[in-house]
């Protein structure tokens, strides 16, 4: 079974993130009790940090191609 999950909320809102990479948004993420062979995640900071917290027993592994597009000079714009 695969569960396709979207990163948590960033600090910065109403904006198109694409490629910035800001941190996540202060607050408490919860481990996930689903139990997982393995975890993969997009190399931006707010994906990866995601990662870690809801699954701080299975490191994850880094694949470029989940990486967001690039919107280019729309990036960061609201």
């Amino acid at each position: 079974m695969i569960h396709l999950i979207r990163h948590a909320a960033p600090a910065v809102a109403g904006t198109m993130l694409g490629r910035s990479d800001p941190p996540l948004r202060d607050g408490a993420i919860e481990p996930c009790a689903v139990p997982v062979a393995r975890v993969w995640s997009s190399p931006l900071r707010r994906a990866k940090e995601t990662a870690v917290r809801l699954f701080p027993h299975c490191e994850a592994a880094v694949l470029d191609d989940l990486a967001e597009i690039d919107l280019g000079d729309w990036n960061g714009l609201t």
